[in-house]
């Protein structure tokens, strides 16, 4: 992507690459207050074409933080989900806005089930209200109009994923950031708590379908107290067990992003830099139960800073792997932002 192009939210429709986030304006005399929001369509994730959407770029750059911005597809359907925005297409290119959350919750991700879509975040909080607002699940009948169907105390979700009609959601407890917290449900509308199997310090950051059950993975720490990321694997989202452990390399390093691919599954990571910047890396298992090694960092552009690069989101096709973010230019005379899009092709 060039500068000034970011996408924050990526998926396969089953027949492309679709992305949404901001787009580059022409000249700086045409630019507005805010960056217009943008779809991008690609068919391999590297020529990429670009559609308007109708939604305020504000919306987009106003989000509690970036990575709050959810795409998800299902039997053609693409929905968007945000907090203040939400829009469905069936093309990538024409959108129908509809009923978003309330402007100032917090979605931390959505996905869709057979029978409808459901996103998890956090409600906005009030004035003498809890100082960390209580979980909260929406749901969908056709991705762009959504609905808050239950609220949850004590349990701050990060991700949420679907085989079905049946949901798992993982994040921690709000009161102990980290003890885990899995939430299981069969409908979108029922939910039970679960944990870990552990009384070590650990958080679960992204959770994922796999043919044999559900992949979530986060931060952990071994049996000896080295500090490290953890891989865990279930049926049916209600009893764990760990396939993976990997210690820190570097200070920080931090599960972001499973995805499956055909060949497997790759576990994408941000890592410490001396710098004090951010780079990422990844690691690949065949089955995401056994096997799991390092595969290497992603290219790193050159444009580390003290917010280095971050990924926001990731996405795959049969063994292509596409994952978006960002990077900051940080020659102070010349402070640009603008999008990164990394290609890889899984091999065995």
């Amino acid at each position: 992507m060039t500068s000034g192009r970011t996408i924050w939210a990526i998926v396969h429709d089953g027949r492309r690459f679709v992305g949404v986030g901001t787009s580059r304006v022409s000249t700086a005399l045409e630019r507005p207050a805010q960056p217009p929001a943008a779809a991008f369509r690609s068919a391999d994730g590297v020529t990429w074409t670009e559609a308007r959407l109708p939604i305020p770029g504000q919306v987009l750059t106003r989000t509690p933080f970036e990575g709050s911005v959810h795409l998800t597809a299902h039997d053609g359907v693409l929905s968007l989900v945000m907090s203040g925005a939400a829009a469905s297409s069936r093309d990538g290119v024409t959108w129908e806005t509809g009923r978003p959350p309330s402007n100032g919750s917090i979605v931390t991700d959505a996905a869709a089930g057979a029978s409808r879509w459901i996103a998890a975040g956090r409600v906005t909080g009030t004035a003498g209200g809890p100082k960390v607002p209580p979980a909260a699940i929406w749901a969908s009948d056709d991705g762009r109009n959504w609905t808050r169907i239950h609220t949850y105390a004590s349990f701050c979700p990060e991700a949420i994923a679907a085989s079905g009609n049946r949901f798992v959601a993982v994040g921690s407890d709000c009161a102990e950031r980290s003890r885990a917290v899995i939430v299981t449900s069969p409908d979108g509308l029922r939910w039970t708590r679960h944990h870990l199997p552990t009384l070590r310090a650990t958080t679960l950051n992204d959770v994922i379908r796999i043919p044999s059950g559900y992949l979530a993975g986060g931060d952990d720490v071994s049996a000896v107290g080295a500090a490290g990321m953890g891989i865990w694997f279930s049926l049916d989202g209600t009893a764990w067990r760990r396939v993976a452990f990997f210690t820190d390399r570097r200070a920080g390093e931090q599960l972001i992003k499973l995805v499956a691919t055909s060949r497997g599954v790759v576990a994408i990571a941000e890592q410490g830099l001396p710098t004090d910047g951010l780079a990422p890396t990844a690691f690949f298992s065949p089955t995401g139960t056994s096997g799991w090694r390092r595969a290497g960092s992603l290219p790193n552009p050159g444009y580390g800073s003290e917010d280095g690069d971050l990924i926001l989101d990731a996405a795959a096709w049969g063994r292509r792997v596409l994952a978006v973010g960002w990077f900051n230019d940080p020659d102070p005379g010349n402070y640009t932002r603008g999008g990164l899009v990394f290609v890889g092709d899984v091999r065995r």
